[in-house]
């Protein structure tokens, strides 16, 4: 396996730039997963990277060579698509090793190779079969056992669970992160579904309009969101967002006046602010039904309630802005549509972004962990 690096890539269509400027260092056995809306650029950085796509500017290197103008088959990658790509008449053995035997491996390898992939997948039992005598989920494993075998430095896969269910979808996710630990591979996995980018990627690099705009840790990218996109789009139920007045500053504490009522909450650093408006960032597990100690409060009115197991999500309105809360089923009353209710904000749990730039300036969790306030 091997390190992959882009250098200023820029790729149009036309009068249309698709990618721009981008420049983006995977590890060596990294798992990094290429995340945006579409339209982003993401899947055309992975065709670039595969050679399906050719840059128009830039620099691609993968293992430390440069492979910008290499044609696909001399550039040691494998590539899982979306769509599986298996040849119907041939059966699941021959699909997986179609690609060893136009290279002229051994047969006795060849073999070894492909019960080896089999056995780490799972599909053992279905190498005899044909691809529509399988399911979604069991075609997936042979689109993966076919890249599986060929030993590649690095493995491309574009949004490769996009066509399973929810429950297979969850299910093959858990299957990839454990084969990656197994196989200790370099992938690039690219998808629009924000919740495949944190429960899998090592290291997750946020898309919008051709240019990454955060690269870390699902951790430091949930967390610490560095602009008003990135809080948007990473996290399901998504953030909250409500503009308001930062009115006061004292002492390491500020208070900002959202929906006519008041949030008292540590800060650092805003006094370009004071008396200006503000974007204020809530995620929904930080809207409870109760209040601690540090906690502020606000007035709603329900909306809907959505339960989902053991956790359920108002949507709440909050002088006519919309919020969603997620709490725990078990502490919710009996709630109907146009209640009022008094919900708390763990207001440890903040971000505050410039209502001009979108740019994040403030994450409280992030200043009490620092030990700042």
């Amino acid at each position: 396996m091997a390190e992959v690096e882009l250098r200023n890539i820029v790729k149009n269509y036309g009068p249309v730039e698709v990618v721009k400027d981008l420049s983006l260092q995977i590890k060596d056995h990294e798992f990094l997963v290429l995340v945006g809306p579409s339209g982003c650029g993401k899947t055309t950085t992975l065709r670039m990277i595969a050679g399906l796509e050719e840059a128009d500017r830039g620099q691609i290197f993968i293992g430390g060579r440069d492979i910008t103008r290499l044609p696909p088959r001399d550039r040691d990658i494998a590539m899982v698509f979306q769509n599986y790509a298996l040849y119907p008449h041939m059966s699941v053995f021959d699909n997986i090793s179609f690609s060893l035997q136009l290279r002229k491996i051994p047969k006795n390898e060849i073999q070894s190779r492909v019960y080896s992939a089999a056995e780490v997948l799972g599909i053992e039992a279905l190498l005899k079969r044909r691809p529509k005598e399988l399911s979604g989920g069991q075609r997936q494993r042979v689109a993966l056992a076919r890249a599986l075998v060929r030993q590649p430095q690095a493995f491309l896969m574009d949004e490769p669970l996009s066509n399973l269910d929810a429950k297979l979808r969850a299910q093959t996710r858990t299957e990839l992160k454990r084969l990656h630990q197994q196989i200790h591979s370099t992938i690039v996995y690219v998808t629009h579904d924000q919740v495949e980018a944190l429960t899998m990627g090592d290291t997750i690099a946020v898309m919008k309009d051709g240019l990454i705009v955060q690269m870390g840790t699902p951790k430091e990218v949930y967390e610490t969101p560095n602009s008003k996109f990135v809080a948007g789009f990473i996290g399901s139920p998504a953030m909250n967002f409500l503009p308001g007045i930062l009115i006061g500053l004292s002492e390491g504490m500020a208070t900002v006046r959202i929906c006519e009522q008041n949030l008292f909450f540590p800060a650092r650093g805003l006094e370009h602010y004071l008396r200006k408006e503000i974007t204020v960032g809530i995620r929904p597990e930080a809207i409870g039904l109760k209040a601690n100690k540090g906690e502020s409060e606000i007035q709603t009115t329900v909306e809907v309630v959505e339960p989902s197991g053991s956790r359920t999500y108002l949507h709440l309105q909050c002088e006519g802005y919309p919020l969603v809360a997620e709490v725990e089923t078990a502490a919710v009353p009996l709630l109907r549509p146009g209640r009022r209710m008094t919900c708390s904000i763990d207001t440890h749990q903040l971000h505050l972004f410039d209502p001009n730039s979108e740019v994040a300036v403030l994450h409280t969790a992030s200043l009490m962990a620092a030990g700042r306030c």
